[in-house]
């Protein structure tokens, strides 16, 4: 592989150097000429790495001396299987140097694995499958494997890594059991492989199949000095009159990289002595080795709105996997500036942003935001603001006493989970978005778990967030607290969705995995012709074989408006699932993904973004579906220029057997086209109508 790409670069060179003597007098056509010279070698260079590499640290002091050692340690080019688990206390940077060395194999193994969070996927229900999944899936890239216990698993896993050899890396570690489920024995790989296991307790790594160790220590003081400076000032040491101070802070934190990127960051727009002076005096008030109380010194400089955002992903919604646009969609519905909130906490490194667009949180940052919470009454847990271990909740739940439960405001409870271990608003229409119609709807599991009354809700009237997976709940739905933005309700045994649901302006509605059978009845049609419910729609599935008129059909290209900018695209896709012809995906996942939309501009010969959309709902029946997708601020919107043409394909080898792309098309939303008052329906000129208003018409007359 080296050897190729060195072939490319030196005969491209010649190619240029050939040319470059032909004509001197024309610079700029050289400099051009070179510019096009640069981007094809990246381009033919991308190509044969296949390969996009694992976002590292934004500066890696002290990362390449511990990426040396590790490289020795490991040896590619040797024969035999190392298992090597590099084990450190929390925010010492073990995460950090397992991307840094992932990249570094990129160009020796072309079958790799990096699984993140392997502790926190490994709680979730049938977490050690989906780790499974996700290892065989990257082994065998394009291969979709049904595995139905961890048994099948490792067979497969075996099958996947004994003919060539692999490198496989788990971050975050946290039982011996998962390395046996996961990588089994050394005998299970090709020689040649290499596998990297990070973890916190090194009574983890069992010596049967873990041959090498590799502690992370933290920095030394002058590599602390400078990862400081870099966050803090932006440059490698930092001015004179702050020099004393920073030292002093690197001596107090101990050297660990998370704190110092962390308290760096925060300081970063302050440049005043005395600010610094007071937060060094607040560190020296810690007890050495307290990380948590340090990184709580960040926490106290957030405004009111940051705090409490910072809190709920903490303890309550980074659990699961989360989307930046996702969590955008919660907190606007509770009246927050979400995006400006979340653009600040990733600023200040207590939030950060991976793969392409998910959130993430470091477990040391989640541990300090609980003890917050907890210290906000330690006795009494209804008197907390945020709900997350399962036993306080069913004592809070299941409590005959009259207690004062306003104070809290979210809960996050799966009940199916907790077996497994112990043995601007968007509307009520993200229930539709979140796989009311897939296959399972008509087929929910029977709930064998706890049942809760709605008046043990009726005083948590500051209730925001609810998570109650798989459990029942009965009672007066009214009693549900007004303010509620987020229910999230898988497994829900019901059989039609309570009106009083409906009728709350509920943020996001997840009724996945739920027995509901009555989706397209009377009250849905009328809902659907409610403006103000459409005007936040993100993903909407409908039967339907047309398209409002007012779309652009088929190829469409993309115009501006004058000084007006674009807010959202909507995409409608019509399309059919043959029910004749079977298929191994659509009992197993909850959308369509064999959709692709890509935006081109004219002249290249490759999109310049290519995006799956995630089809919320699987049909069961032969009948055209209509499904809308609304990109608000999206990527899209933020890439379109003027010319640019929007394509709507099947992928090829589609995972659904049957499938039939019939219609698609697309309407731009610009500035104001979404704003309305309660007359905009006596506009008889539909041109003059919101964007939703005219949804809503469609919707009546499709009726």
């Amino acid at each position: 592989m080296v050897e190729e790409l060195a072939c490319i670069w030196w005969t491209m060179l010649e190619e240029k150097n050939s040319r470059c003597f032909e004509d001197q007098r024309n610079s700029y056509k050289e400099r051009k000429e070179e510019a096009e010279l640069i981007q094809s070698l990246v381009k033919k260079v991308l190509g044969k790495l296949d390969n996009t590499p694992i976002g590292v640290a934004k500066y890696p002091v002290g990362l390449h001396s511990r990426l040396d050692q590790l490289l020795r340690l490991l040896d590619v080019k040797a024969n035999g299987v190392k298992v090597v688990g590099l084990y450190g206390m929390g925010g010492v940077g073990k995460t950090t140097l397992a991307k840094a060395l992932y990249n570094q194999f990129v160009v020796y193994f072309k079958k790799r694995s990096f699984i993140s969070d392997v502790k926190g996927t490994a709680r979730q229900q049938n977490g050690l499958v989906t780790l499974q999944r996700k290892l065989i899936g990257d082994l065998n890239p394009g291969a979709s494997p049904i595995i139905d216990s961890t048994a099948k698993g490792i067979q497969l896993i075996n099958e996947s890594a004994n003919n060539e050899r692999v490198a496989i890396f788990l971050d975050d570690v946290d039982d011996a059991n998962q390395l046996r489920e996961l990588i089994g024995g050394r005998d299970w790989f090709c020689q040649g492989s290499r596998i990297i296991v990070t973890t916190r307790d090194q009574n983890v790594l069992d010596p049967s199949i873990v041959n090498c160790t590799f502690e992370v220590t933290q920095l030394n003081l002058s590599d602390s000095l400078k990862l400081l400076s870099y966050h803090a000032f932006g440059k490698e040491q930092p001015p004179k009159k702050f020099l004393g101070l920073a030292e002093e802070f690197v001596t107090l934190s101990g050297g660990l990289p998370l704190a110092l990127e962390i308290f760096g960051s925060s300081l970063f727009y302050k440049k005043g002595l005395k600010e610094w002076e007071d937060v060094v005096q607040k560190v020296r008030q810690i007890r050495p080795g307290e990380l948590q109380d340090i990184l709580e010194i960040s926490f106290g400089a957030l405004d009111d709105q940051e705090r409490c955002i910072f809190l709920d992903l903490a303890c309550l919604l980074l659990n699961t996997r989360l989307e930046r646009e996702d969590a955008i969609a919660i907190f606007k519905g509770c009246g927050f500036a979400a995006e400006t909130a979340i653009t600040a906490l990733t600023a200040k490194s207590l939030l950060k942003i991976v793969d392409g667009n998910v959130l993430w949180m470091h477990d040391q940052l989640k541990d300090m935001g609980r003890q917050i919470v907890q210290r906000e009454n330690s006795g009494n847990v209804d008197k907390r603001s945020r709900l997350w271990n399962h036993d306080d909740i069913m004592t809070v739940l299941n409590s005959e006493l009259v207690v004062d439960t306003s104070n809290i405001e979210g809960i996050v409870f799966d009940f199916e989970r907790n077996q497994d271990q112990n043995s601007e608003e968007v509307s009520w229409i993200c229930l539709i978005l979140k796989k009311v119609l897939e296959k399972y709807i008509g087929q929910g599991r029977t709930t064998n778990g706890s049942t809760f009354h709605t008046r043990a809700f009726q005083c948590m009237v500051k209730l925001r967030l609810l998570q109650i997976n798989h459990v029942k709940l009965v009672g007066d739905f009214k009693l549900l607290p007004a303010d509620l933005k987020w229910l999230q309700w898988k497994g829900c045994p019901l059989e039609v969705i309570p009106p009083e649901l409906l009728s709350r302006k509920i943020a996001v509605l997840d009724l996945s995995e739920s027995m509901i059978t009555q989706v397209w009845n009377e009250k849905k049609w009328n809902l659907y012709q409610n403006k103000d419910s459409l005007r936040h729609m993100q993903y909407l599935c409908v039967p339907g074989d047309d398209l409002p008129d007012w779309f652009i059909h088929e190829v469409p290209n993309f115009s501006t408006r004058k000084h007006r900018d674009l807010k959202a695209v909507i995409i409608g896709i019509v399309l059919s699932l043959d029910q004749q012809v079977e298929d191994n995906f659509r009992h197993q996942v909850p959308a369509i993904v064999d959709i692709r939309a890509t935006f081109t501009t004219p002249g290249d010969a490759k999109p310049k973004h290519t995006k799956t959309l995630y089809l919320l709902g699987v049909p069961d029946t032969d009948e055209d579906q209509l499904y809308l997708c609304r990109f608000q601020e999206h990527s899209f919107t933020l890439m379109l220029k003027e010319g640019d043409r929007l394509q709507v394909v099947v992928r090829e080898c589609p995972c659904f057997n049957g499938l039939k792309l019939k219609k698609h098309g697309m309407h731009l939303v610009f500035e104001n086209d979404d704003d309305f008052d309660n007359n905009d329906e006596d506009l008889f000129d539909e041109s003059q109508q919101s964007v939703s208003r005219k949804l809503a018409n469609f919707f009546h007359f499709q009726k």
